[in-house]
């Protein structure tokens, strides 16, 4: 099979080729490499492309997108955000023997029929079939009016990243002491991430010793910068802002904590399971799915701070259990996150659309 990949994850594009499948993938990244697919060692060798662009309107993507389709020919179009399905959807029209065109939805709001930019992604009547990340996800495209033959729940695929330095080395770097207790956030921290509830739930923890809280990534909220610097804080909140490396540095976290309002499925949990650090979500969207409270994790009430409060402390204090559910947490997310699984998963759902049914 040949498939055009737009914004995939590169675990999963290098696991598709693997497979024996022809695959081009293209992404706003600098990857490119041969045009020309050939076979090594019985494999069909990957090929990259860099489409540049972030708006869904952007006739150069666009463009980009329906060359390289018309070069690489391929059966299926797979992708991976709003805008690369846009250009997806308008690349491709009318165009002969155009692909079968796929989706991945990762948020769970609903779809707005009254939106036009929601006809040239996912109610666009071209599109075969949608991966959605969690169950939580697909269930807000059935609200939608998305029909349910055409949704199918696979889970975003487990990151690969490297060690750039040990534990020790970052929590160096953040000048923070090598026995203390460290609760790590990975986002973009906006209100919806629900980070003020986190330093709310850690203002009640102040009897306790040698705690910090790291959250890594851009802070666009300003309860978050405002509690940051309350009395009861002093010290203990630690700010390196975005870094790159950020997956690799969740290595000097104890915990990693999630206190979404609304959350498909956040990568960065992914990531950190995959590390074996201890996850503390709330029940929001998909991560209630990742994480099976008191199996992998603890979970928590959507905006529910006392609960928050409680589950902190009582990882605080009892360090088996919190080694138990992060080494249950990475296994759980290395089997059902692996490439192997989720590229089993898109091909059934290629296999199904009309055009090889």
């Amino acid at each position: 099979m040949r498939i055009m990949l737009l914004h995939a994850p590169d675990p999963l594009v290098r696991e598709l080729n693997r497979r024996g499948h022809d695959v081009l993938a293209c992404d706003t990244g600098q990857r490119s490499r041969s045009k020309s697919s050939r076979v090594v060692d019985g494999q069909p060798e990957m090929n990259y492309q860099s489409i540049g662009g972030r708006r869904k309107i952007s006739l150069a993507s666009i463009r980009g997108v329906a060359d390289q389709v018309r070069q690489f020919r391929p059966d299926v179009l797979h992708a991976f955000s709003p805008a690369s399905l846009a250009w997806g959807i308008l690349g491709t029209a009318g165009l002969r023997n155009a692909p079968v065109v796929f989706s991945f939805r990762g948020i769970t709001r609903r779809l707005r029929r009254f939106d036009p930019s929601e006809w040239i992604t996912y109610l666009s009547p071209r599109i075969a079939m949608h991966a959605c990340e969690s169950h939580a996800v697909m269930n807000a495209m059935l609200d939608s009016g998305i029909q349910r033959d055409k949704c199918r729940v696979v889970y975003n695929v487990h990151p690969n990243f490297t060690l750039m330095k040990p534990a020790e080395a970052w929590r160096s770097e953040w000048g923070i002491e090598q026995d203390a207790w460290v609760i790590g956030v990975v986002a973009n921290v906006r209100p919806v991430k629900g980070v003020d509830l986190l330093l709310r739930a850690a203002m009640r923890m102040i009897d306790l010793p040698k705690w910090r809280i790291v959250i890594l990534g851009n802070i666009y909220d300003e309860e978050v910068v405002r509690l940051s610097k309350q009395p009861e804080l002093k010290g203990r909140i630690v700010l390196p802002g975005y870094i790159k490396q950020a997956p690799a540095a969740m290595t000097a976290f104890d915990v990693f904590a999630m206190p979404s309002r609304s959350e498909g499925l956040c990568r960065s949990l992914i990531e950190a399971m995959s590390l074996g650090i201890c996850p503390v979500v709330s029940s929001a969207g998909g991560m209630k799915e990742l994480v099976r409270h008191e199996h992998d994790g603890l979970v928590f009430p959507v905006e529910d701070v006392e609960s928050l409060h409680a589950a902190l402390r009582r990882l605080y204090q009892e360090c088996d259990l919190r080694n138990r559910l992060g080494l249950s947490g990475r296994d759980r997310v290395r089997t059902i996150c692996a490439p192997s699984v989720v590229a089993e998963k898109l091909e059934s759902m290629y296999r199904l659309a009309p055009a090889f049914a």
